[in-house]
C-alpha cells in the first residue's frame, strides 16, 4: 500500500520535529532551523519556476492526462494549451520566461514525439523536432536536446534552430 502524500508529509514533518528538540541538527549549527509543509495540489510533477518567479509550470500526473498547467501564486492553476502530446517531459522556460519547451516520448516516428515548444500567452503549441529528450534552451532562438538515435548521424546533443 502506497502512502499518501499528506500521511508522509506529516512522517517526515515529525520526524523533522524530534530531530530539532533533540538537538539532533545536521551541520552543527548553532541556531535553530524550521521546516514548514504545506499541501496546495493533489497533482502535478516536474514544477519549473518562470525565470521572473511569477509562474510556476508543471505537468499532469493524473492518469489518462497529459496536461501543462500554469499557476500564479494566489490564483488557480490553469491549462497553458488545449492539446498535448502524451507523456510530457523535460520543461524548461526560455530565457524570457515566453515559452516553454518539452519532449515527449509518444513512439519513434510517431507524430506525437519529439520536441515541442507551447508559447505561454497564447497557448499555441508547435513541433519543433521529430525525436529527442532532455531538452534545454540554448537562447530565445534554439533549444538544445539529446537525440539518441538520430537518422543519418551519432547520438550526441543537438542544436534546434526555432
Amino acid at each position: 500500500m502506497r502512502p499518501s502524500r499528506v500521511s508522509l508529509a506529516a512522517t517526515v514533518g515529525l520526524s523533522v520535529l524530534y530531530a530539532f528538540s533533540t538537538g539532533c541538527t545536521t551541520g552543527g549549527h548553532d541556531h535553530e532551523e524550521t521546516w514548514s509543509w504545506v499541501y496546495t495540489l493533489d497533482f502535478g510533477r516536474r514544477p519549473r519556476w518562470s525565470p521572473d518567479g511569477g509562474m510556476l509550470a508543471f505537468g499532469d500526473d493524473r492518469p489518462g492526462s497529459s496536461g501543462l498547467f500554469g499557476w500564479r501564486p494566489g490564483d488557480d492553476p490553469e491549462p497553458l494549451a488545449e492539446e498535448l502530446p502524451p507523456h510530457n517531459w523535460d520543461y524548461r522556460w526560455s530565457p524570457d520566461g515566453g515559452r516553454i519547451a518539452f519532449t515527449s516520448p509518444a513512439g519513434s516516428g510517431g507524430d506525437l514525439s519529439g520536441v515541442w515548444v507551447v508559447d505561454v500567452a497564447s497557448g499555441v503549441v508547435e513541433r519543433v523536432w521529430e525525436r529527442g529528450r532532455d531538452v534545454d534552451w540554448l537562447d530565445g532562438s534554439a533549444v538544445l536536446v539529446r537525440i539518441d538515435a538520430p537518422s543519418g548521424g551519432e547520438p550526441g546533443i543537438y542544436r534546434v534552430d526555432l
